[in-house]
């Protein structure tokens, strides 16, 4: 299990600039890399905006931070804390969603039928980027299909 904790002044933007299936996808793929939320895009445009954004963003993102430490600390911050989990069951409803027996759903996603068996079975937990695609599969099974040229 991940935990991903959302900053009162994430949860500010997020909320003007995500829908909550986008934010809900946010969520899923910081908590299959955590290292992926260290990564800042610009965007293009008119300079002075840009410039005036970027500051902005800035401000943002050290107000972000101190909330960040004071939540590591223990403090209130009015932050959010979600736990991303995926259970047995879930693995096993993605993989009959998309129709695959447990040797050609391992097969497609490059795990053993073993690992796979032991997802299903509740004996260990997919970690990292299993853990988003097993979301991804769950929402989104068709998408998957296509991408991986599956059945």
């Amino acid at each position: 299990m991940q935990t991903v904790v959302e900053t009162p002044v994430f949860i500010r933007r997020a909320e003007k600039l995500l829908s909550e299936d986008e934010h809900a996808g946010l969520i899923a793929f910081l908590a299959s890399d955590p290292k992926a939320g260290d990564e800042i895009v610009g965007t293009g445009g008119d300079q002075d905006y840009e410039e005036t954004e970027m500051s902005k963003l800035g401000d943002e993102l050290v107000q972000s931070m101190a909330q960040a430490l004071a939540h590591a600390q223990g403090k209130r911050t009015g932050g959010r804390t979600h736990k991303v989990t995926v259970k047995p069951d879930d693995i096993r409803n993605a993989r009959m969603r998309l129709g695959l027996s447990q040797d050609q759903f391992a097969d497609a996603f490059g795990v053993s039928a073993s690992t796979l068996r032991k997802w299903e079975q509740g004996q260990r937990s997919p970690t990292g980027a299993a853990k988003t695609l097993l979301k991804i599969i769950e929402r989104e099974p068709k998408a998957v299909v296509r991408a991986l040229k599956i059945a």
